[in-house]
């Protein structure tokens, strides 16, 4: 169906709009955890321009005690930016809390699917291809349920994803100055928001810099123009990076020192928390039948057995080496940490910002689909299949709650969603913001539930259908 760039801008606004109000929706407004109770705390105590937490907060699992004051013992990135919306929500007499928070993670994965978007079409060149795919990402993966309640995944997410979309763009010399600084501060925003994807954001800087001294020894570019553009990353880098340390001299008396560190030495864990051998983790994150990512969203095994084809694509090495060493890094880096399953959550958290990537082979298989179809632009079978099996799933979860179990409290055979999920969700365990809205008007079990669960899955497949129909069969990156 082809239509004019005035019908394309609103297709996609609807989209967008559509996706937000899935996410909305779907919020935890019920529980709190050891995690969400010292976060929002730090965020409130930011607003008074306060680093501490209250002390009879340290009873909880992510703080600490440094110089006999209590601290939240995670990342400083969703606090800084949750004080934000919780000082906006004063204005618009948003009391809730959890509400206030999920519709903070629910904006960046609002960003994540866009970044996700443009980072696709610079991979394929195909804005159809690249929208469908984004968005099957969001919905059949793990992003939507990191998307309405407090974690850092989904901030982490996008600005992972928009960073690689800056350093894709920069392999093929199409950054702009000021999108050079752009990048050296996206960069830092990752950084904040976990420090732990520091060495992947440091792996694909460099790979970057060595593309531009290749093309040095090209005479392709100038010495004089590397050093300005690696100045200008440096210059968007440097002030959130050195907010970060600041606030760790302030809270920890080392600037290179992070809470976590004091967290991991007062339940006795070694090595800065790199406990756990790398092959060991690498199973819980993707094969661990207890929740691992490949168990948990199907959907992944299909795009991973065409990740050599997809590969194939690349036709510069250092697209080829920026694409797998993406992955690759941050997965090294979460499989030792000492908790690869990520606690008290659904499915494998460590794994969701490194999913943009996993799921990108579904851009090949969908565009040969699409070519073989004539340009139908039908998903693939196995694809469809698998997406909506895990959409439902998604809903169920978010309907009962997002926090179900840990690793930990599953024996190794059975599996999160079948062992834990269910069980709570006969037993009336509800979290939902729908599901309360709904029952302010229905009080009908299980009318109630059955809404909750079924209106945002149709919302997602009307989703899916906007963008399988009414956006351009062919549209490149160069286009956007």
């Amino acid at each position: 169906m082809e239509l004019s760039k005035w019908s394309i801008y609103w297709v996609h606004v609807v989209i967008v709009v559509l996706s937000f109000t899935v996410f909305l929706l779907s919020i935890n407004i019920v529980w709190y955890t050891g995690y969400t109770i010292p976060l929002i705390a730090l965020a409130k105590s930011i607003l008074k321009h306060d680093f501490t937490i209250p002390p009879d907060l340290c009873i909880y699992v992510d703080t600490a005690l440094v110089n006999d004051k209590c601290i939240f013992a995670g990342p400083i990135g969703l606090p800084l930016v949750l004080s934000i919306s919780i000082l906006l929500s004063q204005y618009i007499n948003i009391g809730n809390e959890l509400f206030v928070g999920g519709l903070t993670t629910s904006l960046f994965g609002i960003l994540t699917i866009i970044a996700s978007w443009k980072l696709y079409m610079i991979i394929m060149g195909d804005s159809r291809t690249a929208l469908i795919v984004s968005v099957i990402n969001a919905f059949s993966g793990p992003l939507w349920i990191y998307s309405t309640h407090l974690f850092p995944q989904a901030p982490l997410s996008f600005a992972f994803a928009f960073f690689l979309y800056l350093a894709f763009r920069g392999i093929k010399g199409a950054l702009r100055e000021f999108e050079y600084i752009l990048g050296g501060f996206v960069a830092s925003l990752a950084i904040a928001f976990d420090p732990s994807i520091t060495i992947a954001v440091g792996i694909a800087s460099i790979i970057v810099l060595l593309k531009y001294l290749h093309a040095f020894r090209k005479s392709l570019i100038k010495l004089s123009t590397i050093v300005k553009y690696v100045g200008l990353y440096i210059l968007g880098f440097l002030p959130l990076i050195t907010f970060i340390l600041l606030y760790n001299h302030i809270i920890t008396s080392n600037p290179l020192s992070f809470p976590e560190f004091f967290m991991l030495k007062r339940w006795g864990i070694p090595n800065y928390g790199f406990t756990t051998l790398p092959i060991v983790g690498l199973y819980i994150l993707l094969f661990d039948l207890r929740k691992g990512l490949f168990i948990s969203y199907p959907i992944y095994v299909v795009a991973l057995a065409h990740i050599n084809s997809f590969i194939k694509v690349f036709k510069d090495k250092y697209d080829r080496l920026l694409y797998v060493g993406s992955i690759i890094a941050p997965l090294l880096v979460y499989s030792i940490w000492y908790d690869p399953g990520g606690g008290l959550s659904y499915g494998p958290r460590f794994a969701v910002p490194i999913t943009t990537l996993l799921a990108a082979p579904l851009l090949l298989i969908s565009r040969n689909i699409q070519r073989e179809c004539g340009g139908i632009g039908v998903i693939p079978t196995l694809i469809t299949g698998l997406s909506v099996y895990s959409i439902i799933k998604n809903s169920v979860v978010l309907t009962t709650t997002p926090y179900p179990s840990s690793l930990k409290d599953l024996d190794i055979w059975q599996n999160q969603f079948i062992h834990s999920v269910i069980p709570q969700f006969y037993a009336g365990t509800r979290s939902s913001h729908l599901y309360y809205l709904i029952k302010g008007l229905v009080y009908t079990e299980p009318v109630v539930t059955i809404l909750s669960i079924l209106i945002p899955t149709t919302l997602v497949m009307i989703v899916i259908t906007i963008s399988l129909v009414f956006w351009p069969k062919t549209m490149s990156s160069s286009s956007k």
